[in-house]
């Protein structure tokens, strides 16, 4: 048997505060939704039209709020482009928090905190293999070939380093 991950059922406590920041600042779009009682009760978000949703957010009393809830999502994305827009649009946004560039040698990742503490990540891939555990920090605002230069050197010694065909930067 061969399975692929198809979406996450999160609770959340401020409903029109979660659909703002997934919608306006990671680009989700709302694909289906179920109202009671004038209020959203499931939203289903998507940024793949050939699914459904890959997010669907619940209202529920039991969710924690502000606190985190201890789950963790990644998102990969195409593009180092596309994770340096983010960090500036992440880093502008008063409502996220622990705003964190990670790379692991293997990828470029941006971490941080939704509004009700979820822990997210969205990466693309380097052109390189290492093996893991590896984090460190580095600096989005830099230009593309500074990017690509430190990380390599950084990773170019370590056990398991290898170019990575999968992808191009």
């Amino acid at each position: 048997m061969e399975l692929s991950w198809s979406h996450a059922l999160i609770p959340v406590a401020d409903m029109p505060v979660m659909l703002d920041f997934y919608t306006d600042v990671l680009g989700f779009k709302v694909a289906d939704k179920s109202v009671k009682d004038g209020k959203d009760q499931i939203v289903f978000l998507s940024h793949l039209e050939e699914e459904h949703h890959q997010l669907a957010f619940f209202a529920s009393d039991h969710a924690l709020g502000t606190q985190a809830q201890g789950a963790h999502f990644a998102f990969r994305t195409k593009s180092l482009e596309d994770i340096k827009s983010l960090y500036r649009r992440l880093t502008d946004d008063e409502q996220v928090k622990r705003v964190s560039p990670v790379t692991h040698g293997n990828t470029w990742s941006i971490y941080f905190s939704d509004p009700e503490g979820n822990f997210l990540e969205i990466f693309c891939d380097t052109p390189w293999q290492i093996n893991q555990p590896f984090s460190e920090s580095w600096d989005p605002t830099n230009a593309d070939d500074e990017i690509v230069r430190k990380t390599k050197s950084l990773i170019s010694e370590r056990k398991g380093f290898s170019a990575n065909i999968r992808n191009n930067v």
